[in-house]
């Protein structure tokens, strides 16, 4: 709406594309506030709709409460599971607060063993339309050759947020890896900045991180959280690097096009081979 010359203010809960790592949310936060004027944290007061427009009271980030008169409010509220009528309670199946199914997140299978469910209606973290239509296809699969099990769900979780620049998280999310790191599998972080890629200069992305973290006893990517140009491409490498389980002496050797966006990721990559060697193998 900004590049139709519409001028857009953004009110938000505080989360900037599903992303948990807070120095790449940091990133993404100050290069979308150098495009459009956003109130991460922005908490309502009063909303008055008029003859022609609509005023908004809220407090911003210090409680200091602001006025605002604007034309039209579009608001995003997300979406709940439309179960109701199923009645997947009198099958038996077990659900949580949200009315959605607990399942095996490998299997699809739900408490009751020859039902099985996908996509939002389920338990599962971070559902989206590309990972539902993947899980309906295991569920169809191992409910057709129950009570033989064939087909897992084995698909890294990919979010793309199409911001300028773009944000993406995929595979383990930060906040994942913080909680596997708390049973005991550490991990390592490598990063790369915008401010030092020369694509990224020439095209004004003064601010903008790329992060991917791998476990430091076998050296497999678990996951990235990125805000930069081209993110989404970058995503598409990441994710098909998590699906073959390929390692950090894998994607080490990637030479990426010189100048391009995409050696950000060979920057963080060495980063990432730094630090191991730093810190060394897991004792």
């Amino acid at each position: 709406m900004t590049r139709l010359n519409v001028k857009t203010v953004i009110f938000g809960k505080g989360d900037i594309g599903h992303l948990t790592d807070p120095k790449v949310a940091a990133s993404a936060l100050n290069a979308i506030k150098e495009r459009v004027f956003i109130v991460p944290y922005g908490r309502f007061t009063t909303m008055e709709q008029t003859d022609d427009s609509v005023v908004i009271y809220y407090l911003d980030e210090t409680d200091h409460e602001c006025y605002l008169k604007v034309d039209y409010v579009l608001c995003a509220t997300g979406r709940i599971p439309n179960l109701d009528e199923l009645q997947l309670e009198t099958a038996g199946i077990q659900l949580n607060s949200l009315n959605q199914a607990y399942c095996d997140e490998e299997t699809l299978r739900t408490s009751v063993p020859h039902i099985f469910i996908a996509g939002d209606t389920t338990s599962s973290t971070r559902s989206n339309l590309q990972k539902a239509l993947y899980q309906g296809k295991i569920a169809g699969a191992n409910a057709a050759t129950y009570p033989r099990l064939y087909q897992t769900c084995n698909m890294p979780h990919q979010d793309i947020t199409f911001t300028d620049p773009e944000i993406t998280v995929t595979g383990l999310s930060f906040e994942e890896v913080k909680q596997r790191a708390r049973t005991g599998h550490k991990f390592i972080l490598g990063e790369s900045s915008t401010a030092d890629n020369t694509t990224s200069v020439i095209k004004g992305y003064r601010h903008g991180l790329v992060h991917v973290y791998f476990d430091r006893e076998t050296q497999l990517l678990l996951g990235a959280e990125i805000c930069a140009p081209y993110a989404q491409q970058m995503s598409q490498f990441i994710y098909g690097a998590l699906y073959n389980r390929q390692t950090l002496d894998d994607l080490i050797g990637y030479n990426f096009y010189h100048p391009s966006a995409f050696e950000m990721l060979t920057e963080a990559f060495e980063d990432a081979k730094k630090s191991f060697k730093l810190l060394g193998p897991v004792a």
